[in-house]
């Protein structure tokens, strides 16, 4: 149909629906989808394990989840003779490539532990990440 107030699309399909149309959010889906499809997330070894200490709903929500964690490019090392909210350390890290690709190059640290863990579900307000 045409154009509303410079940043909305109107238009109507075959079934006489009238859809509205936010240029600037079917913009930023576009080009979250896009990068989405061409981001390869990589794996960063660690020479020695970060000991991470978490709160004890984060600790517990990467036991329940590491493969979660492991296709998003986190390892850890599981100790279970070190007391709660200490037994993980990383021995990898995610990070998306050199940025030679034309890509901004993003490199995770171990405050994204916890905020995939907020993502999840996890209650993180008692960690020290940070």
């Amino acid at each position: 149909i045409g154009q509303f107030n410079l940043g909305f699309i109107l238009a109507r399909c075959r079934n006489n629906h009238l859809w509205i149309l936010d240029q600037h959010a079917c913009d930023e889906k576009f080009n979250f989808e896009r990068l989405c499809a061409t981001t390869t997330v990589h794996e960063q070894k660690l020479i020695a394990p970060l000991p991470l200490e978490l709160s004890p709903s984060e600790e517990s929500c990467v036991l329940d989840n590491m493969d979660i964690f492991e296709k998003n490019g986190f390892r850890f090392r599981y100790d279970s003779k070190k007391p709660p909210r200490h037994r993980l350390s990383l021995t990898a890290l995610p990070h998306s490539g050199s940025g030679g690709d034309g890509h901004k190059a993003v490199q995770f640290g171990k405050e994204d532990v916890g905020a995939l863990c907020a993502i999840l579900g996890a209650d993180g307000a008692s960690s020290s990440l940070g």
